[in-house]
Protein backbone atom coordinates (compact mmCIF):
# COMPACT_ATOMS: atom_id res chain seq x y z
CA UNK A 1 0.00 0.00 0.00
CA UNK A 2 1.20 3.53 -0.74
CA UNK A 3 2.54 5.35 2.34
CA UNK A 4 0.03 8.17 1.90
CA UNK A 5 -2.94 5.81 1.82
CA UNK A 6 -1.60 3.95 4.84
CA UNK A 7 -1.25 7.26 6.68
CA UNK A 8 -4.82 8.27 5.85
CA UNK A 9 -6.13 4.92 7.05
CA UNK A 10 -4.17 5.23 10.28
CA UNK A 11 -5.54 8.73 10.81
CA UNK A 12 -9.15 7.62 10.44
CA UNK A 13 -8.61 4.65 12.75
CA UNK A 14 -6.90 6.88 15.33
CA UNK A 15 -9.80 9.35 15.19
CA UNK A 16 -12.31 6.55 15.78
CA UNK A 17 -10.27 4.97 18.60
CA UNK A 18 -10.00 8.29 20.46
CA UNK A 19 -13.78 8.73 20.27
CA UNK A 20 -14.54 5.20 21.40
CA UNK A 21 -12.05 5.21 24.27
CA UNK A 22 -13.24 8.55 25.59
CA UNK A 23 -16.87 7.57 25.12
CA UNK A 24 -16.35 4.69 27.55
CA UNK A 25 -15.52 7.23 30.26
CA UNK A 26 -18.95 8.84 29.85
CA UNK A 27 -21.61 8.03 32.46
CA UNK A 28 -23.64 5.06 31.24
CA UNK A 29 -26.91 6.99 31.26
CA UNK A 30 -25.60 9.52 28.71
CA UNK A 31 -24.92 6.95 26.03
CA UNK A 32 -27.54 7.23 23.32
CA UNK A 33 -29.43 4.23 21.92
CA UNK A 34 -28.67 3.05 18.40
CA UNK A 35 -30.48 5.53 16.08
CA UNK A 36 -30.49 5.47 12.26
CA UNK A 37 -27.98 8.32 12.04
CA UNK A 38 -25.42 6.16 13.85
CA UNK A 39 -25.81 3.51 11.16
CA UNK A 40 -25.16 6.21 8.54
CA UNK A 41 -22.01 7.27 10.41
CA UNK A 42 -20.72 3.70 10.55
CA UNK A 43 -21.44 3.18 6.85
CA UNK A 44 -19.69 6.43 5.97
CA UNK A 45 -16.60 5.49 7.97
CA UNK A 46 -16.52 2.04 6.36
CA UNK A 47 -16.77 3.63 2.91
CA UNK A 48 -13.91 6.02 3.65
CA UNK A 49 -11.73 3.19 4.93
CA UNK A 50 -12.53 1.08 1.88
CA UNK A 51 -11.76 3.95 -0.48
CA UNK A 52 -8.14 4.00 0.65
CA UNK A 53 -7.85 0.33 -0.32
CA UNK A 54 -9.46 0.69 -3.76
CA UNK A 55 -8.14 2.09 -7.05
CA UNK A 56 -8.69 5.86 -7.50
CA UNK A 57 -12.38 6.76 -7.30
CA UNK A 58 -13.52 9.63 -9.58
CA UNK A 59 -9.99 11.08 -9.89
CA UNK A 60 -9.66 14.84 -10.07
CA UNK A 61 -6.80 14.54 -12.52
CA UNK A 62 -4.66 11.82 -14.11
CA UNK A 63 -1.65 13.78 -12.82
CA UNK A 64 -2.49 14.85 -9.26
CA UNK A 65 0.66 16.91 -8.71
CA UNK A 66 0.58 18.64 -5.32
CA UNK A 67 -3.10 17.96 -4.65
CA UNK A 68 -2.38 14.89 -2.44
CA UNK A 69 0.19 16.88 -0.44
CA UNK A 70 -2.23 19.72 0.17
CA UNK A 71 -4.95 17.23 1.07
CA UNK A 72 -2.69 15.40 3.50
CA UNK A 73 -1.77 18.68 5.22
CA UNK A 74 -5.45 19.63 5.56
CA UNK A 75 -6.28 16.13 6.83
CA UNK A 76 -3.50 16.28 9.44
CA UNK A 77 -4.42 19.74 10.72
CA UNK A 78 -8.11 18.82 10.92
CA UNK A 79 -7.37 15.58 12.77
CA UNK A 80 -5.24 17.47 15.31
CA UNK A 81 -7.98 20.05 15.93
CA UNK A 82 -10.72 17.41 16.26
CA UNK A 83 -8.79 15.29 18.77
CA UNK A 84 -7.64 18.32 20.77
CA UNK A 85 -11.19 19.66 20.99
CA UNK A 86 -12.56 16.26 22.04
CA UNK A 87 -10.00 15.99 24.83
CA UNK A 88 -10.83 19.50 26.04
CA UNK A 89 -14.55 18.72 26.17
CA UNK A 90 -13.99 15.69 28.39
CA UNK A 91 -17.23 14.54 30.04
CA UNK A 92 -19.13 17.47 28.54
CA UNK A 93 -19.21 15.78 25.13
CA UNK A 94 -22.25 13.96 23.78
CA UNK A 95 -22.95 12.04 20.57
CA UNK A 96 -24.02 14.12 17.62
CA UNK A 97 -27.27 12.15 17.45
CA UNK A 98 -28.21 12.74 21.10
CA UNK A 99 -29.29 16.38 21.21
CA UNK A 100 -29.55 16.82 24.96
CA UNK A 101 -27.89 18.63 27.85
CA UNK A 102 -26.10 16.06 29.98
CA UNK A 103 -26.53 15.80 33.75
CA UNK A 104 -23.84 17.99 35.32
CA UNK A 105 -22.77 19.40 31.97
CA UNK A 106 -20.90 22.71 32.16
CA UNK A 107 -19.85 25.29 29.61
CA UNK A 108 -16.37 24.74 28.15
CA UNK A 109 -14.96 28.04 26.88
CA UNK A 110 -11.23 27.38 27.18
CA UNK A 111 -8.62 26.18 24.73
CA UNK A 112 -9.99 25.67 21.24
CA UNK A 113 -13.45 26.54 22.55
CA UNK A 114 -12.37 30.04 23.55
CA UNK A 115 -12.66 30.95 19.86
CA UNK A 116 -14.92 28.28 18.35
CA UNK A 117 -18.20 26.80 19.47
CA UNK A 118 -18.03 23.77 17.16
CA UNK A 119 -14.37 22.96 16.41
CA UNK A 120 -15.07 19.23 16.10
CA UNK A 121 -17.74 19.78 13.46
CA UNK A 122 -15.43 22.14 11.56
CA UNK A 123 -12.49 19.77 11.79
CA UNK A 124 -14.49 16.72 10.70
CA UNK A 125 -15.82 18.45 7.58
CA UNK A 126 -12.32 19.61 6.66
CA UNK A 127 -10.92 16.17 7.49
CA UNK A 128 -13.23 14.61 4.90
CA UNK A 129 -12.26 17.28 2.36
CA UNK A 130 -8.56 16.77 3.03
CA UNK A 131 -8.94 12.99 2.82
CA UNK A 132 -10.56 13.20 -0.61
CA UNK A 133 -8.02 15.73 -1.89
CA UNK A 134 -5.23 13.46 -0.68
CA UNK A 135 -6.83 10.64 -2.68
CA UNK A 136 -7.23 12.99 -5.70
CA UNK A 137 -10.98 12.39 -5.82
CA UNK A 138 -13.94 14.49 -6.89
CA UNK A 139 -15.64 13.07 -3.79
CA UNK A 140 -14.15 16.12 -2.09
CA UNK A 141 -17.49 17.71 -3.05
CA UNK A 142 -19.13 15.53 -0.39
CA UNK A 143 -17.85 18.09 2.10
CA UNK A 144 -20.50 20.53 0.82
CA UNK A 145 -23.65 18.57 1.83
CA UNK A 146 -21.86 17.43 4.98
CA UNK A 147 -21.19 21.06 5.90
CA UNK A 148 -24.84 21.94 5.23
CA UNK A 149 -26.04 19.14 7.53
CA UNK A 150 -23.54 20.14 10.22
CA UNK A 151 -24.72 23.76 9.97
CA UNK A 152 -28.34 22.74 10.67
CA UNK A 153 -27.31 20.38 13.45
CA UNK A 154 -25.17 23.02 15.15
CA UNK A 155 -27.97 25.60 14.96
CA UNK A 156 -30.40 23.21 16.68
CA UNK A 157 -27.84 22.39 19.37
CA UNK A 158 -27.18 26.06 20.05
CA UNK A 159 -30.86 26.81 20.56
CA UNK A 160 -31.07 23.97 23.07
CA UNK A 161 -27.87 24.90 24.92
CA UNK A 162 -28.75 28.60 25.06
CA UNK A 163 -32.03 27.68 26.75
CA UNK A 164 -30.71 25.05 29.19
CA UNK A 165 -26.96 25.52 29.80
CA UNK A 166 -25.84 28.34 32.09
CA UNK A 167 -23.66 30.92 30.38
CA UNK A 168 -24.14 29.62 26.85
CA UNK A 169 -26.26 32.56 25.65
CA UNK A 170 -23.45 34.98 26.54
CA UNK A 171 -20.87 32.62 25.01
CA UNK A 172 -22.68 32.87 21.68
CA UNK A 173 -21.79 36.57 21.53
CA UNK A 174 -18.05 36.11 22.07
CA UNK A 175 -17.20 33.11 19.89
CA UNK A 176 -17.41 32.03 16.28
CA UNK A 177 -19.60 29.15 15.19
CA UNK A 178 -17.26 27.19 12.90
CA UNK A 179 -14.32 29.57 12.51
CA UNK A 180 -13.05 32.34 14.80
CA UNK A 181 -15.05 35.50 14.17
CA UNK A 182 -12.06 37.61 13.25
CA UNK A 183 -10.73 34.94 10.90
CA UNK A 184 -13.99 34.12 9.14
CA UNK A 185 -13.60 36.57 6.28
CA UNK A 186 -9.94 35.67 5.79
CA UNK A 187 -10.70 31.96 5.70
CA UNK A 188 -13.54 32.53 3.24
CA UNK A 189 -11.22 34.49 0.94
CA UNK A 190 -8.54 31.82 1.29
CA UNK A 191 -11.03 29.05 0.46
CA UNK A 192 -12.27 30.98 -2.58
CA UNK A 193 -8.74 31.61 -3.85
CA UNK A 194 -7.72 27.99 -3.35
CA UNK A 195 -10.89 26.74 -5.06
CA UNK A 196 -10.16 28.97 -8.05
CA UNK A 197 -6.60 27.64 -8.22
CA UNK A 198 -7.76 24.04 -7.90
CA UNK A 199 -10.28 24.52 -10.71
CA UNK A 200 -7.68 26.12 -12.96
CA UNK A 201 -5.05 23.46 -12.28
CA UNK A 202 -7.55 20.64 -12.82
CA UNK A 203 -9.12 21.97 -16.01
CA UNK A 204 -6.20 23.77 -17.69
CA UNK A 205 -2.96 22.20 -16.46
CA UNK A 206 -3.80 18.48 -16.19
CA UNK A 207 -3.51 18.60 -12.41
CA UNK A 208 0.05 19.98 -12.52
CA UNK A 209 0.20 22.81 -9.97
CA UNK A 210 3.36 24.25 -11.52
CA UNK A 211 1.14 25.43 -14.37
CA UNK A 212 0.38 28.37 -12.07
CA UNK A 213 4.02 29.47 -12.46
CA UNK A 214 3.37 29.82 -16.19
CA UNK A 215 6.66 28.40 -17.36
CA UNK A 216 7.30 28.81 -21.08
CA UNK A 217 8.82 26.04 -23.21
CA UNK A 218 10.51 28.82 -25.20
CA UNK A 219 12.30 30.30 -22.18
CA UNK A 220 15.56 29.01 -20.76
CA UNK A 221 15.45 26.53 -17.88
CA UNK A 222 18.13 26.32 -15.17
CA UNK A 223 19.86 22.92 -15.41
CA UNK A 224 19.17 22.30 -11.72
CA UNK A 225 15.44 22.26 -12.54
CA UNK A 226 15.70 20.07 -15.64
CA UNK A 227 14.29 17.03 -13.86
CA UNK A 228 11.42 18.83 -12.12
CA UNK A 229 7.90 18.01 -13.38
CA UNK A 230 7.25 21.56 -14.61
CA UNK A 231 4.23 22.33 -16.72
CA UNK A 232 5.62 24.18 -19.74
CA UNK A 233 3.29 26.26 -21.92
CA UNK A 234 4.21 25.37 -25.51
CA UNK A 235 3.58 28.54 -27.53
CA UNK A 236 3.92 31.42 -25.09
CA UNK A 237 6.79 33.35 -23.58
CA UNK A 238 5.64 32.73 -20.04
CA UNK A 239 4.92 35.24 -17.35
CA UNK A 240 6.29 36.74 -14.13
CA UNK A 241 5.56 33.60 -12.16
CA UNK A 242 8.24 31.51 -13.84
CA UNK A 243 10.95 34.05 -12.98
CA UNK A 244 9.90 34.42 -9.34
CA UNK A 245 9.84 30.63 -9.18
CA UNK A 246 13.51 30.65 -10.24
CA UNK A 247 14.29 33.32 -7.62
CA UNK A 248 12.69 31.17 -4.92
CA UNK A 249 15.23 28.47 -5.77
CA UNK A 250 18.15 30.93 -5.75
CA UNK A 251 17.35 33.97 -3.59
CA UNK A 252 21.01 34.74 -2.80
CA UNK A 253 22.35 34.66 -6.39
CA UNK A 254 24.57 31.68 -5.57
CA UNK A 255 23.44 29.20 -8.22
CA UNK A 256 23.49 31.22 -11.41
CA UNK A 257 19.72 31.27 -11.90
CA UNK A 258 19.79 34.99 -12.68
CA UNK A 259 21.00 34.31 -16.21
CA UNK A 260 17.66 32.61 -16.93
CA UNK A 261 15.63 35.57 -15.67
CA UNK A 262 14.51 38.18 -18.18
CA UNK A 263 15.38 41.23 -16.04
CA UNK A 264 17.27 40.31 -12.86
CA UNK A 265 17.72 43.94 -11.76
CA UNK A 266 13.95 44.36 -11.92
CA UNK A 267 12.96 40.98 -10.49
CA UNK A 268 15.30 40.50 -7.53
CA UNK A 269 14.27 43.66 -5.63
CA UNK A 270 10.74 42.19 -5.68
CA UNK A 271 11.87 39.20 -3.69
CA UNK A 272 9.36 39.17 -0.83
CA UNK A 273 7.17 36.30 -2.08
CA UNK A 274 10.04 34.12 -3.40
CA UNK A 275 12.01 34.71 -0.17
CA UNK A 276 9.00 33.69 1.92
CA UNK A 277 8.68 30.52 -0.15
CA UNK A 278 12.37 29.77 0.32
CA UNK A 279 11.97 30.17 4.09
CA UNK A 280 8.87 27.97 4.21
CA UNK A 281 10.73 25.30 2.22
CA UNK A 282 13.83 25.64 4.44
CA UNK A 283 15.80 26.12 1.25
CA UNK A 284 15.03 22.59 0.02
CA UNK A 285 14.40 22.39 -3.74
CA UNK A 286 11.74 19.62 -3.57
CA UNK A 287 9.65 21.79 -1.20
CA UNK A 288 9.88 25.05 -3.15
CA UNK A 289 6.81 24.34 -5.31
CA UNK A 290 4.26 23.77 -2.50
CA UNK A 291 5.92 26.52 -0.43
CA UNK A 292 5.57 29.01 -3.28
CA UNK A 293 1.90 28.11 -3.73
CA UNK A 294 1.31 28.47 0.01
CA UNK A 295 3.13 31.81 0.10
CA UNK A 296 0.92 33.08 -2.71
CA UNK A 297 -2.23 32.11 -0.77
CA UNK A 298 -1.21 33.63 2.59
CA UNK A 299 -2.18 37.21 1.62
CA UNK A 300 -5.69 36.02 0.75
CA UNK A 301 -6.12 35.17 4.43
CA UNK A 302 -4.31 38.01 6.20
CA UNK A 303 -5.43 40.81 3.88
CA UNK A 304 -9.17 40.43 4.56
CA UNK A 305 -8.42 39.59 8.22
CA UNK A 306 -6.59 42.89 8.76
CA UNK A 307 -9.17 44.87 6.80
Amino acid sequence: MEPLRLYLLAGLVFHKLVWELLKRRQPAQTRAPFPPVKAVKIAALAALLAQALLPPVLPLSPHPGFTPILGALLFTASLAVAVTARLQLGRNWSDVESAAVLPGQRLVAQGVYSRLRHPIYTADVLLVAGYQLALNSWLVLLAVPLAAWVWRKAAAEERLLAAQLAGYAAYLKTSGCFVPRRAAVGLAALALAFSAQLYLVTTQYNGNWTGLFYNSARAGLPPALANEPLYRTPNRLGYDGQFYHYIAHDPFLLRGFQQFIDAPRLRYPRILLPALAWLLALGQDPLIHPALLAAALIPFFFGPLWL
